[in-house]
């Protein structure tokens, strides 16, 4: 059996990442917000950011863990929390003590082609205006969703 050294992966393009920012920033306008926006890759790495002018500075950071949440575990903030429930409660506080796991609405996870390639974080809102925002980002790129296929 050969080994395998080198694994290739999907990535996000720029032109995505220019597409997904820029379609969670018009519904924030629609919706008379003030966002962040972070897109973060699988390894947790924020591959590219928005911050509105009027955001508050709490949701620069709370977009950047909502994003490598979403990506780190290829699930959102619901799923997460359903999982976490179900843990002896020292796993659960230790988990949440990082800056990769958030249970803070807002986060989802994008699959392309079935594979995990980042995750959308986006904070400036009410938990449902925040997943509004960034549900309505995912529908603006063919072929990507929040569940694998």
């Amino acid at each position: 059996m050969k080994r395998a050294y080198v694994e290739t992966q999907f990535a996000f393009s720029d032109s995505a990442k220019l597409q997904l920012v820029q379609a969670a920033v018009a519904k924030a306008e629609a919706l008379d917000l003030k966002i962040a926006v972070s897109l973060a890759s699988p390894s947790g790495e924020v591959v590219a950011f928005v911050k509105m002018h009027g955001a508050l500075l709490v949701s620069v950071e709370m977009s950047e863990i909502k994003a490598r949440s979403a990506a780190g575990l290829g699930i959102d903030a619901e799923v997460t929390e359903k999982m976490l429930d179900s843990f002896p409660l020292r796993v659960r506080d230790g988990l949440l003590r990082t800056k990769s796991v958030c249970l803070v609405r807002g986060g989802l996870p994008i699959f392309y082609k079935g594979a995990l390639v980042g995750g959308m974080g986006v904070s400036g809102g009410t938990e449902e205006q925040d997943l509004e925002c960034a549900r309505e980002s995912l529908c603006s790129v063919p072929d990507f969703s929040t569940r694998p296929i």
